[in-house]
């Protein structure tokens, strides 16, 4: 039993806040703390010691415990289901953990579990039994099973989860390759993992598994495949399909660091060929990390009328088109290199927020403002009263030039000051309507102009608008 003379202060300190607790209040608190400190606290008061020794809701998330621990933990657990991730690093927990899981996969719903071999002799590195009996055990509750083996490559024979799993749905799987489908599989909805494995020769090679999506996971809705060398091994010389209720396919091409001895040679053209005819370009939603030179534009080329175009976050690009589909690459690069290709020519609506002024300079804003239908701009108005871009008025051609324009959209945080001197450098420094065929609305969101500047601007010759509306909500 706990021995109080032999905690901490801290603990002490703690324990005593603790004894004060309502106790509608215990179960939520305990809760929060880790299955290997629970121990300490049933001394707290009787109130604490009861609800540890009958609360259904504790040892049910069981992370990281000591290996020789695991097995009392589970036993103490009252749930009918548990969760278990395990990160293994001694050689001689190996076995003792795949054991004492193998014997509680009645009860787990959800099972992640990785190993790091390095500093491991070459006897247990080589070792596949543990983790293929635990691997060969039924699974009448998981949901969901994500397994590194530490290796690039091991090779699975057997029965997978006994060939019992029905509410199996989702899986990851690192350096582990299934030669042979099972039927544990057949319900997956979500599948993460390597798509290859380095060989000795300087190569790669497709895990079995891989190549064969649609046969392996007929049901998977979507895919994540990282560690992704060529577009040709994954799907084959015959066009592998994609599984035929896939929505959403999230594809990252190989870091060099990942295989130091890889060198991909992957290009654009080599790529489309399979992705369109296996089906990949036609999920929903299409993400591509890291993709070889000119695989966007051939990719955006195929596709119907871009919708809109967003440069959400650092190096991010999505793409949708009037499907509703969504492309989403990873280099705010791309954006430019596809303006050059006329696939925007028919953008209508133009956002410029802080990631827009932060990854492209004021050439690219200027040409792809230069699309020919652009009809509405939003513009954001950040801390301090400028807007967006903050580029410097160098020559007067630098300003992005409209043609069409009917609505200008100001945003900003709600009651932010906008005076007719900030309108004015818009109009001089960023945007150019001199030869714009009418007279735009001035739209503001979140934005107030006081009463002098809005005189100001009525009577400007230089910033006229047809009508001005204020919104009080930013966009």
């Amino acid at each position: 039993m706990f021995q109080p003379e032999l905690c901490s202060v801290d603990l002490r300190d703690t324990m005593a806040v603790f004894s004060d607790f309502p106790t509608e209040l215990v179960g939520s608190t305990l809760a929060y703390f880790p299955p290997q400190d629970l121990w300490q606290y049933r001394l707290v008061s009787r109130v604490f010691d009861a609800e540890i020794q009958t609360n259904p809701r504790l040892y049910t998330d069981i992370d990281n415990v000591p290996v020789d621990q695991l097995g009392r933990f589970l036993n103490l657990s009252l749930a009918l289901e548990v969760s278990v991730n395990m990160y293994c690093t001694e050689e001689k927990e190996y076995e003792i953990l795949c054991t004492t899981i193998a014997l509680h996969m009645s009860r787990i719903s959800k099972l992640v579990i990785s190993f790091d071999r390095d500093g491991w002799s070459a006897e247990a590195f080589s070792n596949a039994a543990p983790l293929v009996d635990l691997l060969s055990t039924r699974a009448p509750v998981l949901r969901h099973l994500q397994i590194n083996t530490g290796l690039y490559y091991m090779e699975f024979h057997g029965r997978l989860l006994d060939d019992y799993a029905p509410h199996l749905r989702r899986v990851q799987l690192d350096g582990l390759e299934l030669p042979t489908p099972h039927p544990a599989l057949v319900h997956v909805e979500h599948f993460t993992g390597q798509a290859e494995w380095p060989t000795t020769q300087g190569g790669t090679h497709a895990f079995t598994h891989v190549e064969n999506l649609a046969t392996y996971f007929p049901s998977l809705l979507k895919l994540e495949l990282y560690d992704f060398v060529s577009a040709a091994s994954i799907f084959g010389e015959e066009w592998q399909p994609c599984p035929p209720r896939l929505e959403t396919l999230h594809i990252e091409y190989l870091e060099d660091d990942n295989f130091p001895n890889v060198n991909s040679t992957e290009t654009g053209d080599s790529a489309i060929g399979p992705l369109l005819d296996s089906g990949c370009t036609r999920v929903k939603e299409l993400t591509i990390m890291r993709p070889p030179d000119d695989l966007i534009s051939l990719l955006l080329l195929g596709a119907e009328e871009i919708d809109s175009v967003i440069l959400d976050k650092p190096n991010c690009v999505t793409f949708k088109t009037t499907k509703k589909r969504v492309f989403n690459f990873y280099d705010a690069s791309d954006l430019e290199d596809t303006v050059a290709t006329f696939i925007l020519r028919p953008m209508r609506y133009l956002v410029v927020g802080r990631q827009m002024d932060r990854e492209c300079e004021y050439f690219f804003l200027e040409r792809l403002a230069q699309m020919p239908h652009i009809d509405t701009v939003t513009i954001l108005m950040v801390n301090g009263g400028r807007i967006l871009p903050k580029w410097s008025p160098v020559r007067h051609r630098l300003r992005m030039r409209f043609t069409a324009l009917s609505e200008l959209h100001i945003t900003g945080e709600r009651g932010t000051k906008l005076h007719y001197a900030t309108i004015w450098d818009l109009l001089t420094r960023v945007i150019d309507l001199s030869a714009n065929s009418q007279l735009p609305t001035l739209v503001l969101h979140g934005v107030e102009i006081p009463a002098n500047d809005l005189s100001l601007l009525k009577r400007s010759q230089l910033a006229k608008f047809e009508s001005i509306t204020e919104i009080g909500d930013p966009l």
